[in-house]
């Protein structure tokens, strides 16, 4: 079994979501002032200017958690983490990746909350065997249009495209999702052809009920064969 792994929205433990200053104000986007902004996770490791990770500026009502909520742009990269939570998943079987060490504030930048760092694993090559993968054309309530198949990534973009041109509240979702093996392996892998998920295994699931990750939310990945 799999699991989808999330950050939580839970205002009761994160306090504020996301629990980034910075990205919740659309017009602060541009502070961080990324190489390129990438879509979604990208292949290559991230480049900042001047070679640091930008602060993380809390909200005034976010709480500290071990696992942090930034808002879309880098949620869909990398993951925020405490030293804590980095000394547990170092443990596990993990794709290529780079921890870059970040900085994050009170929202008034007074206080220092801690050693955190950004999580940032890239894959360079497809996760999803799309020929043994069945998908599903749904609108915008989940009515399911039509079943679809595809030979390779390509041809999934293109067709997710052209649904996204005639109808824009219309998306594509995996019915039956084929992983290659070497990526069933890991005990955590990014899947990026349609909605950006991080999918964690068991052994990641009892990980964090194990050692009390706080600021995340795991739900099973039912899609997945």
């Amino acid at each position: 079994m799999f699991y989808l792994l999330e950050d939580s929205n839970k205002l009761d433990e994160v306090g504020a979501y996301p629990q980034n200053e910075k990205l919740y104000h659309q017009d602060k986007i541009d502070s961080w002032r990324l190489e390129n902004t990438p879509k979604l996770l990208s292949n290559k490791f991230i480049e900042f200017e001047g070679s640091k990770m930008p602060d993380f500026i809390m909200r005034p009502k976010a709480r500290k958690t071990d696992m942090l909520t930034s808002g879309p742009i880098f949620r869909e990269m990398g993951i925020y983490m405490s030293s804590y939570f980095k000394d547990q998943i170092v443990k596990l079987k993990l794709p290529e990746h780079k921890f870059y060490s970040i900085n994050v504030y009170t929202s008034n930048k007074k206080s220092l909350l801690g050693n955190y760092f950004y999580f940032h694993p890239i894959i360079n090559e497809s996760v999803i065997d799309f020929k043994n993968s069945i998908f599903v054309h749904q609108d915008i309530i989940g009515n399911n249009k039509e079943k679809l198949t595809f030979s390779n990534n390509e041809e999934f973009s293109q067709r997710y495209d052209a649904i996204l041109e005639e109808n824009t509240t219309d998306t594509i979702k995996p019915l039956i999702l084929e992983i290659y093996p070497k990526f069933k392996a890991l005990d955590l892998f990014f899947i990026s052809s349609f909605i950006p998920q991080f999918i964690v295994s068991e052994f990641f699931l009892k990980m964090i009920k194990e050692t009390k990750i706080s600021g995340c939310m795991v739900q099973e990945c039912n899609f997945i064969s």
